[in-house]
């Protein structure tokens, strides 16, 4: 009984989810197909470097050749009229992802886990990667889903 209570409830929440997802993308439909736009040429970026990325400011040195490349292989896309000057991916996993790579998530994550088991660990670092660590945690967002 309590199995089949948890599973109608689950299913609920994800219709509901869908449906709110569904009317919140057509509530401001250009701003959310622009948004696509702008993740998939991040995407494109990523693949590219994928290890490693462009490093820091490489997303916005980068990302309106990227632009450029999928509207000279899309003429006719209905993103033409979309299509601005970007300096942010409005997602900050393919933003960080596209300027430091997985190397750098990795990283970022190893850093976090073993410093936060151990706080005295941090002081034997130099100042300048306490803060970076403090800043990738704080900034980034990556550990509001764990």
């Amino acid at each position: 009984m309590w199995k089949r209570y948890n599973i109608i409830i689950i299913t609920l929440a994800i219709i509901g989810l869908m449906i709110f997802l569904y009317v919140l993308f057509f509530q401001k439909k250009d701003s959310a197909e622009g948004r696509l736009l702008i993740w998939g040429c991040t995407v494109d970026m990523i693949t590219n470097k994928f290890f490693l990325g462009y490093g820091e400011g490489g997303f916005l040195a980068n990302y309106m050749d990227y632009q450029s490349r999928f509207f000279q292989k899309n003429p006719d896309s209905r993103y033409v009229v979309l299509a601005d000057n970007v300096k942010h991916p409005f997602n900050e996993y393919l933003f960080f992802l596209s300027e430091h790579g997985i190397l750098g998530i990795f990283l970022s994550y190893y850093f976090y886990f073993a410093f936060s088991k151990n706080l005295k660990g941090i002081i034997l670092l130099t100042k300048y990667v306490a803060y970076y660590v403090l800043w990738d945690v704080v900034y980034s967002g990556y550990f509001l889903i764990l």
